[in-house]
């Protein structure tokens, strides 16, 4: 936020100063009291100044981004054909390989996604589709999806839904908020344990949620989670970019809802997003027509 205060200076003089947080840094401006309204008109334009520095970066980011996942999806893809034996069978020392390399793309892939949206969203440029989503449908998506790094850990996915749960909604952001929150819960479960998603309509809203029993975080840690490149002290020796649990953040206030996390060392933790709930006369003609 904003700090403002006036100091005391050797000189025996007073100073008033501003000190306002920034995306890539801090912003502080010192001034002498008798000449306040010229700083002012100065500070603006440092302000101004530093936002389009923050917009350069941003559409930067944004472009090194897209560059990334061209190969990205050219890797995937060519895996993908291996894994099919589209041109023949695997030889067995490398049969694995196939499956290793199309998990680990997307988790890349996940990564640069990541990366796009937080840049769009510093920049303003994010936009939403709305449109009915199954809630439930996505979830069952995303765990065939990450059905591999599961097995691997040795963990359960599991689905408690009671049929459809629609949601107005961005397709893709529900997808993404979805593999963010199931990659997250697999990575810090334990061996043997079960990460379960949760889909639910409560009054006017819906209510998606991954929920596991693994290292947990501490109050200090939950306060700086959602913070971009921000990771828990259980993230030590786990792969990831600390901007998971910002982009869920950022696409359930850019919905209109909200993130709540509840957590306790040792006992797992809950993340929960709440979504706007689609109208009931634009959920009936989808179903009609998957009828």
């Amino acid at each position: 936020g904003i700090a403002q205060g006036t100091i005391l200076l050797s000189s025996g003089r007073s100073a008033r100063f501003t000190a306002e947080a920034h995306a890539i840094g801090a912003h502080v401006v010192l001034t002498d009291r008798s000449d306040e309204a010229a700083v002012a008109e100065a500070h603006a334009a440092e302000l101004e100044k530093a936002d389009e520095a923050i917009s350069r970066h941003s559409t930067y980011v944004a472009s090194l981004g897209h560059d990334l996942k061209t190969p990205l999806n050219a890797i995937i893809g060519y895996a993908d054909m291996m894994r099919a034996g589209i041109r023949g069978p695997m030889p067995e020392p490398y049969k694995d390989y196939p499956d290793i390399i199309h998990e680990s793309g997307q988790e890349l892939l996940l990564m640069v996604d990541d990366l796009l949206d937080l840049a769009k969203a510093d920049a303003n440029r994010q936009r939403l589709d709305l449109e009915p989503v199954d809630l439930a449908a996505s979830a069952q998506s995303v765990m065939r999806q990450l059905e591999g790094p599961a097995e691997r850990a040795g963990v359960k996915l599991r689905l408690k839904a009671d049929g459809e749960v629609w949601a107005e909604a961005d397709a893709r952001a529900v997808r993404q908020i979805w593999q963010n929150l199931v990659s997250n819960a697999i990575k810090y479960s334990s061996t043997g344990s079960a990460v379960t998603l949760e889909a639910k309509v409560e009054g006017t809203v819906t209510v998606l949620s991954v929920t596991d029993r693994g290292a947990g975080m501490s109050e200090a840690e939950l306060a700086s989670v959602l913070e971009p490149f921000s990771q828990g002290a259980n993230a030590r020796g786990r792969a990831g970019t600390g901007l998971g649990l910002t982009v869920v953040k950022r696409f359930a206030e850019l919905h209109g809802g909200r993130i709540e996390i509840t957590s306790k060392p040792g006992r797992g933790t809950k993340v929960s997003v709440t979504l706007p709930r689609a109208n009931e006369a634009d959920v009936v003609p989808l179903e009609d027509a998957a009828q």
